[in-house]
């Protein structure tokens, strides 16, 4: 049931910022539900590469519930990084776009001149 919230919210964010700079919003909501769980794998892999070599760590991971405890702070970081790392492009390349809409404005008022 944490789940279902967790990518609702997580889904939800992502398409708000995408709203905010006119992109598509299901296309972002989905990227982030793929970041989330792209995160956790990436997290179990490293848990099995670190199970083969302590093999103490295989009983304290044997449970699926500790599992999926340790899983979500992982995902959620990793959606955390991704989204700050996607706002400060979107930003940069709004930014980008004003500004050279701007140059062209001012072009266009020196050429009628």
């Amino acid at each position: 049931m944490i789940g279902l919230f967790l990518i609702y919210f997580i889904g939800r964010t992502y398409a708000e910022l995408a709203k905010i700079y006119n992109k598509n919003k299901w296309l972002y909501a989905i990227l982030g539900i793929v970041i989330y769980y792209a995160g956790t794998f990436l997290l179990g892999i490293i848990i099995v590469i670190l199970s083969n070599v302590y093999p103490n760590l295989n009983n304290l991971l044997s449970n699926e519930f500790s599992l999926t405890l340790i899983g979500i702070p992982f995902g959620l970081i990793s959606c955390w990084v991704f989204y700050k790392i996607l706002k400060r492009n979107l930003s940069n390349n709004h930014t980008n776009k004003n500004i050279f809409i701007e140059n062209q404005i001012i072009d266009d008022q020196i050429i009628n001149e």
